[in-house]
């Protein structure tokens, strides 16, 4: 008996962590779509949903439910690497300025994992909910943009590998390393449609030294721009923050250094 229950409660633990997932995807949703989204009765959403309110993770207004300020404080004991940080002014002040949302993504296997994003601060964001999202490699240009500038080992044993998030191994290897060329060369890559059918991208390279950071991309609608009207609009700004951000993490760096030095 005692393991069932303990069997039930992280079955209630893990529906619940679910829905705060569906609900940090759109800005707010009826318990129809949660109920639908998360794989649990109308009822079973109602009784969970109540229990979060309690709780301070969820608001609710005229029938339809969004998170609360209560979900910070799951996340604000997090320990991001400090550079991220350094990225993030930059991000918001360069998404200020051309009004599409920008997001930073770094490698995690065979992935590149969104860390920070301008999406819930752009007037031109149609997405919701991207940080933490993993995306493929070789479908998005901030993947291929982290492909090309990495350390030629670390590619070679990224495309060795197969998983759900995308079918690199698949990808003839020649067209491939052509591709990749012309990325070093430009300095950046760009995608329409393919993974977010509505969306296009440009992304650049962060490197400090011989290390690839991570990539920083700005996302537009397809239908709003051609890719020559984006790579005109955004590649001299982007780089241009991409740099600022290089800067400032090798700064904080050599300030570090400094401060351990022994006088």
């Amino acid at each position: 008996m005692k393991d069932e229950r303990s069997s039930d409660s992280v079955r209630s633990l893990e529906r619940g962590l679910r829905l705060l997932q569906a609900m940090n995807r759109r800005p707010q949703a009826s318990v129809t779509q949660l109920a639908a989204e998360v794989g649990v009765p109308r009822s079973t959403a109602y009784r969970m949903l109540d229990t979060l309110s309690s709780m301070g993770f969820v608001s609710t207004a005229s029938g339809r439910y969004t998170l609360a300020h209560g979900v910070r404080t799951l996340s604000d004991g997090f320990i991001d690497e400090t550079w991220t940080c350094l990225a993030w002014v930059e991000m918001v002040r360069l998404s200020k300025e051309l009004v599409w949302p920008i997001s930073l993504s770094t490698p995690d296997v065979a992935t590149m994992v969104i860390r920070r994003t301008t999406h819930e601060l752009s007037a031109m964001s149609i997405d919701y909910g991207m940080v933490g999202r993993r995306l493929p490699m070789m479908e998005t240009s901030a993947g291929r943009t982290y492909l090309a500038f990495c350390p030629e080992e670390e590619r070679r044993l990224i495309l060795s590998l197969q998983g759900p998030c995308g079918a690199e191994g698949h990808i003839d290897r020649e067209i491939l390393e052509k591709r990749l060329e012309r990325i070093r060369q430009q300095g950046f890559d760009t995608r329409i449609g393919g993974y977010v059918a509505k969306t296009g991208s440009l992304a650049v390279p962060l490197i400090v030294g011989e290390r690839v950071l991570g990539c920083m991309a700005i996302i537009f609608i397809a239908a709003g721009l051609t890719l020559e009207q984006a790579v005109a609009r955004f590649e001299g700004p982007l780089k241009q923050a991409g740099q600022s951000i290089c800067d400032a993490v090798t700064g904080r760096n050599d300030q570090q250094n400094l401060e351990s030095v022994d006088l």
